[in-house]
Order: structure tokens, then C-alpha cells, then sequence
């Protein structure tokens, strides 16, 4: 599983999709999620918009909210874990 952390800014998402576009034939077969941070800053695209371009699952993410963080994580390991799941 590769997760993919991205500002949520045009310029920055671009960039991301540039590295996604890079090394997409390392990551045939291999789950790709993205986590577009930053969405309290002005100018942030909303995941749905992220996803688009990226053309990967993507959750909106303020990381400095603990709250926020915790989700990430959980994310994080109901992926893993369902990747299991699917391997067992």
C-alpha cells in the first residue's frame, strides 16, 4: 500500500500527480491512496477535486488537528488491513 501525502494547493497537487505519473509502473497492482493535507489553508481544493487529478482515492486532512490525525491513521490501518483480508 502506498499512501500518498499532498498540500492541497494546485501547485503542490500537480507536483504529486507528475511523481504519480512517474512511477505509476511500479505501482501496478499496489494499493495508492492520497491524503490531501492543508484543507484550512486558503486556496485548498477539496478532496473530491484532488482525487480527480490524481486519479486515486484521496481524503481531505488538517494533520496539526488531532482529531484529524487520528482518522489518518485509522485509514491507514483499515487499508492494511483489508489488504490482508484479500491475501488470506
Amino acid at each position: 500500500m502506498v499512501v500518498v501525502v499532498t498540500e492541497s494547493n494546485p501547485k503542490a497537487v500537480l507536483k504529486t500527480r507528475q511523481l504519480l505519473e512517474k512511477y505509476k509502473d511500479n505501482l501496478h497492482g499496489v494499493k495508492v491512496i492520497a491524503i490531501a493535507n492543508k484543507q484550512d489553508m486558503p486556496g485548498s481544493m477539496r478532496p473530491e477535486s484532488v482525487q480527480d487529478l490524481l486519479g486515486v482515492p484521496t481524503y481531505g486532512m488538517v494533520a496539526i488537528n488531532p482529531k484529524e490525525r487520528l482518522n489518518g491513521y485509522k485509514l491507514i490501518v483499515n487499508g492494511l488491513r483489508d489488504m490482508v483480508q484479500i491475501a488470506a
